[in-house]
Order: structure tokens, then sequence, then C-alpha cells
């Protein structure tokens, strides 16, 4: 069974700022469309991984999402076809995201607002201005290679 957190729990996670585990190092999406870095906060006392995944078949579908331990704490959807449905039965069509809720984890969506990230169909740009949100320290200079990614 995993793990609840409050929401004030929750909030101090994405609150504080975070560095990569590993300084300097380059990440690479590997030939299976996936990316996992793991960041750590300033006082080193919270863990997180971020984890990307694209496609295999509909290269535009690709997730995002942070998370400490097991339990994810934010996430995006892209490109998905599919409809999201809440718990109370609302839909949400097309690109969202989830934030986490008290007793719902990341079960309810809401459209991604516009603006909120520079270029949805730009993979690195998305990466960078998601871990941008999620208070991750020179985001922008993480350097991600696609070598792995097949094209959109």
């Amino acid at each position: 069974m995993q793990e609840e957190l409050t929401m004030e729990e929750v909030n101090r996670l994405m609150a504080v700022q975070k560095m990569c585990r590993h300084k300097g190092k380059s990440y690479n999406i590997d030939k299976n469309n996936k990316l996992e870095i793991d960041f750590i906060s300033f006082d080193k006392t919270d863990e997180f991984v971020f984890n990307f995944h694209q496609n295999t078949y509909i290269l535009q579908r690709r997730s995002h999402q942070l998370r400490t331990g097991t339990i994810p704490l934010f996430r995006i959807d892209l490109g998905s076809s599919k409809m999201h449905i809440n718990p109370d039965g609302g839909k949400i069509h097309g690109n969202h995201i989830h934030y986490y809720r008290d007793g719902s984890a990341l079960k309810w969506a809401e459209p991604i607002p516009d603006g909120y990230f520079r270029d949805v169909n730009n993979i690195v740009l998305t990466i960078h201005d998601f871990l941008g949100k999620c208070n991750v320290a020179d985001a922008n200079n993480i350097i991600i290679g696609l070598q792995g990614v097949s094209s959109i």
C-alpha cells in the first residue's frame, strides 16, 4: 500500500529547492524513450526522482513526473487522445496536469494553462520547464541528450 502525505508535507516537498544528485552529469533519454534523474534537497534531507517517458508508437504522447520515494507529487501528460476522467466525473481532453491532492494522490487532473510551458513540442525545453516548476535549481542547465528518442 502506498503511503499518503498531508497537503502540508506535499506543499513543503514541492517548495523545497532541489538540485541534481549527480552534479555535472549529462543525461540521455534511453532507447526505450525513458529518462530518470535523481534530485536531492539543498539540505540533503529529501530525495526526489524525475521520470520521463515517451510512447514508442505515438511519439507525441509523453509523461513527466516528480516523485519522492514511490509517491508521485506532480505529473503532466502530453499528447494523449484519451480522455482523463476525474473522481467527480469531470472530463479532461488533451494535455493535462496532475497535482497531488490529499487522499487522492494524482487522480485529479486539469488542463495545462496556456503559457505554462514554453513549447510542449520541444522535449528538452518541456523537461526544463517541468523541472523549474518543481523548484529545481538551474533546471535549464541540466544537459539532456535525445539519443534514444524517436522523432516526432
